[in-house]
């Protein structure tokens, strides 16, 4: 069985969106006060991108996905993460991207009774719009952070140890926020590396119950000016 739910945007749908409207808020704020900042006699490190160019990256890593479900029981598990993101440079402290990320495929078996243990398998991937605000530490260093919405697209599948053969498959899309961050080391003008997190949370409907979906990665990132 598919359960497809259209996305509408309810009370929980609305918190999430003024969690948004706020961390956009302070990404901007807290760029213009660094570009306050920035006068002849107070010399900024080096800008991770050059102002108005565009920047592309690669990730890897690995993605926990946790499912929250009603009865109280909790499904997680682990898989490999990868993606990719371009960005442009609107100056040295504020960015606007657009990526997408494979958050890739995990599975759990939980008890669920004395009797019955349920296998999941979970998986989904997002396509992420957002800003990037960078904050430079010293020379060739840097700290990112990220916020956006995600349209994301939800897979499960759960079986029971009772009727393996007959399991249960649903799918589910939206849209929530994601927020992240970074550390960035900068060798040269043209190339970067770095440690990245984000996180995501997704709500939705399968078998006529709301769930919340979490994921949290962890990736290596790779990226270079274009």
């Amino acid at each position: 069985m598919c359960i497809v739910r259209p996305y509408r945007i309810d009370t929980k749908k609305r918190v999430n969106l003024l969690k948004f409207i706020y961390a956009f808020s302070v990404l901007v704020l807290w760029s213009s006060a660094s570009m306050a900042q920035d006068t002849p006699n107070n010399q900024p490190s080096p800008p991770l991108l050059d102002q108005d160019k565009m920047y592309a990256e690669f990730f890897v890593g690995r993605a926990e996905q946790e499912l929250e479900d009603p009865t109280g029981v909790t499904f997680s598990g682990d898989g490999l993460l990868f993606g990719l993101r371009s960005g442009y440079s609107f100056n040295r402290y504020l960015a606007a991207e657009l990526g997408f990320s494979m958050h890739g495929k995990s599975e759990s078996d939980v008890p669920v009774s004395a009797s019955e243990t349920v296998t999941s398998t979970m998986s989904s991937s997002s396509f992420d719009a957002g800003f990037k605000a960078t904050l430079p530490l010293f020379d060739s260093f840097f700290i990112n952070a990220r916020a956006g919405m995600a349209a994301w697209q939800y897979d499960i599948e759960l079986t029971s140890s009772l009727t393996p053969d007959t399991p249960y498959e649903g799918e589910d899309s939206g849209y929530d926020p994601y927020f992240g961050g970074s550390v960035v080391y900068q060798p040269n003008d043209s190339f970067y590396l770095g440690l990245e997190y984000t996180a995501y949370e997704f709500d939705f409907r399968i078998q006529g119950a709301e769930r919340t979906q979490r994921v949290e990665a962890m990736a290596l990132m790779i990226g270079t000016a274009l």
